[in-house]
């Protein structure tokens, strides 16, 4: 059984009732896990989608074809957590995923997210699609959107019909959006190695030359990720082997360890590169 000083009391109190098992690091489905991480694995009666809710370095909800990251720290976040949770298992959120059959015929979600049932309206993309861009890329392609509640039986896949009217991609803003990526991702890096190869500086100035590189692209990342900038979400897409979806946006699916987590620790190493410059 969990306690309130593994997992926040709200929490505890939105799965009361439920049968749950917890895991930790020591099965081998859960090694990513630290050696505090639990996660808690409340049981569908019905035999449908169980939900998860996992506790590391933030707090981690899954069900169906979606997850999403809420912050330890936050207050308003674990509150977030505690009533979609009991939303969920209420049946008064489900699970949206919105994608298109490859070629081996399986369906391959393209972006997920939770929605309040209330606003479901079986046909109608718009009012479950947050995104414009996103929502127009689908209405150029058309593909399926599928709802998924705690009771199974109430589950929908609803099909997206192909808008004839946009059927014109807009591939030269999606292939900038990919190039950017690609710079954020690769490119810049070789870039400045190539110019601290050409320039032949000193071994200090080179600590001095990096330690400024590394502020500016920590910089760079998280001002991105703060403006919500395509390019950066793409980037973080690629890092996860993903496939780049530039029309296609759910910052859901980006932990905030990697938008914020790893821009600090690239700008405590820009710090101290900078640091030791003046001081050695």
């Amino acid at each position: 059984m969990l306690v309130q000083a593994e997992m926040d009391g709200r929490i505890l109190k939105a799965i009361e009732g439920q049968r749950y098992l917890i895991h930790r690091n020591d099965e081998a489905d859960y090694a990513d896990l630290s050696e505090d991480g639990v996660c808690a694995e409340v049981m569908n009666a019905g035999g449908e989608s169980s939900l998860f809710i996992e506790r590391d370095d933030e707090y981690t909800l899954y069900f169906g074809r979606h997850h999403s990251h809420y912050s330890m720290e936050d207050d308003a976040d674990i509150c977030e957590l505690a009533q979609t949770i009991d939303g969920i298992l209420h049946n008064r959120i489900c699970a949206v995923s919105v994608g298109h059959c490859g070629k081996d015929g399986r369906y391959v979600p393209d972006a997920t997210w939770f929605a309040a049932a209330e606003k479901v309206r079986s046909g109608d993309a718009e009012t479950l699609i947050p995104d414009a861009d996103f929502c127009s890329a689908l209405r150029r392609s058309g593909g399926e959107m599928r709802l998924e509640y705690w009771d199974g039986a109430k589950n929908q896949t609803v099909p997206v019909r192909r808008d004839e009217k946009h059927t014109a991609p807009r591939r030269s803003s999606a292939r900038l959006i990919v190039f950017l990526a690609l710079f954020h991702r690769y490119f810049c890096h070789f870039i400045f190695l190539a110019l601290l190869f050409l320039l032949g500086r000193p071994k200090r100035q080179l600590v001095l030359l990096m330690g400024v590189y590394l502020l500016l692209y920590a910089m760079y990342s998280y001002v991105g990720y703060a403006l919500r900038w395509k390019h950066i979400y793409c980037s973080y897409q690629n890092a996860r082997n993903a496939r780049m979806t530039p029309d296609r946006i759910d910052w859901n699916t980006v932990g905030k360890s990697d938008c914020v987590g790893v821009p600090m620790i690239l700008a405590l190493l820009g710090a101290a590169g900078v640091a030791a410059y003046f001081v050695l």
